[in-house]
């Protein structure tokens, strides 16, 4: 329960609607998000340089995600609802994280491909059944390498949970 409260504090802290966002290993320009972020939510995008992604399983058996030192870049993106008013455990939020080399000029993945960039959707709420994270094993994921910048847009279906976050379409540089 000290890891839920803890990642839907830091959650809340870093979740942001401003068009731009900056974390303390990266600036990025952030040109558009998943539609999903307009007036139901808000949404944080993270950049984490020189990073790796590994999947831990705790003793129950559930999967979670470090992200550590490492040669790769890993991305983060989070979207958050605040619970209403009074609620102690009505925060909802979904997080997406993956991993990428930096040296595609182009990547175009589907379905268990999908596993060569260890694509993870999260879901933290009070839903019980629901909450944890999950290995991501249907969707695609295009990246593109353009005018100094990278275009991603990721698709992606998790069967086992129900889930807001369908589509990112994002912009940023590295």
């Amino acid at each position: 329960m000290k890891k839920i409260l803890l990642l839907s504090t830091a959650i809340i802290l870093f979740s942001c609607k401003s068009s731009k966002s900056t974390d303390d290993k990266t600036n990025q320009d952030i040109n558009s998000i998943s539609s999903v972020c307009s007036d139901e939510g808000d949404c944080a995008f993270v950049v984490h340089k020189d990073s790796s992604l590994n999947i831990l399983e705790d003793t129950t058996g559930q999967i979670y995600p470090i992200i550590e030192q490492g040669e790769n870049i890993v991305i983060e993106f989070t979207y958050a609802v605040k619970g209403p008013e009074g609620t102690m455990d009505g925060d909802y939020s979904e997080t997406v994280h993956f991993e990428i080399s930096g040296r595609e000029d182009k990547l175009n993945l589907s379905n268990k491909e999908l596993s060569q960039i260890k694509l993870l959707f999260g879901k933290h709420c009070f839903c019980k059944g629901e909450a944890g994270y999950y290995m991501v094993d249907e969707g695609e994921i295009l990246l593109e390498n353009k005018d100094d910048s990278l275009y991603l847009n990721l698709n992606l279906v998790i069967n086992k949970v129900s889930h807001k976050v369908n589509n990112i379409t994002h912009r940023f540089k590295i």
